[in-house]
């Protein structure tokens, strides 16, 4: 039980990291006043999207 915990929370703070990491990123092109329509930028918000709805789930 206690690993099974412990596994969750480094899952989580892992998850956590890749969000602010594409965070960071798709500021970075925005400040480069690149829109949605390019590839890159659409691709990290995508993945982005991914992980914050893995999250919520975890986090349930």
């Amino acid at each position: 039980m206690r690993k099974k915990i412990f596994l969750l929370t480094l899952f989580k703070r892992i998850l956590l990291i890749r969000i602010n990491y594409l965070r960071m990123k798709l500021e970075k092109y925005f400040d480069q006043e690149k829109s949605f329509t390019h590839p890159k930028v659409y691709k990290l918000s995508a993945k982005l999207d991914k992980y914050i709805v893995l999250f919520q789930k975890i986090k349930q």
